[in-house]
């Protein structure tokens, strides 16, 4: 016999006797070093999943679309100014949304149309329009990914 088959031989003759004898891995043999063995069953996850809710969360709102606030200035002033971010998921129309007040619109992520006072543009990366005060806004997204614009309301004080 040649020197690698014995020793082949000898690596299978241990292997065996070791499972024979119920090794550190065998699961009805005596019990384990330490840190070696079978693991306990994994415990029961909660029913209800917990966290920390985001502080600026997206909520679904009435047109169909994700919505959230991000920041509105300071009270005091003549001029008040809300910054809000509007998500519409992949191959989605939403409802019309009519902001009362002057809208600067920026395209933050996707692509998709936006249909102003009866003509459609279709919006891209980057791209900015201002919206009247009380115009009414539809957007819809065609693609896969969703389309994420952020509106600058400025609202004057009465």
């Amino acid at each position: 016999m040649t020197r690698s088959a014995a020793l082949t031989a000898s690596v299978l003759i241990l292997l065996l006797v070791s499972c024979a004898r119920g090794g550190p891995y065998h699961p009805s043999g005596p019990a384990a070093r330490e840190g070696h063995g079978i693991l306990p069953p994994p415990e029961t996850p909660p029913l209800v999943l917990g966290g920390v809710q985001p502080k600026h969360a997206f909520e679904r709102d009435p047109s169909g679309a994700f919505s959230r606030t991000v920041f509105v200035a300071n009270d005091d002033a003549d001029v008040r100014i809300a910054v809000r971010d509007i998500t519409v998921p992949p191959k989605q129309q939403v409802r019309p949304i009519t902001l009362p007040d002057a809208v600067l619109f920026e395209v933050h992520a996707g692509r998709g149309a936006a249909s102003v006072a009866g003509q459609t543009t279709e919006l891209t990366e980057a791209k900015a329009m201002s919206i009247p005060a009380g115009t009414a806004v539809a957007l819809s997204n065609a693609s896969d990914q969703a389309l994420v614009v952020r509106l600058y309301v400025i609202e004057a004080k009465r």
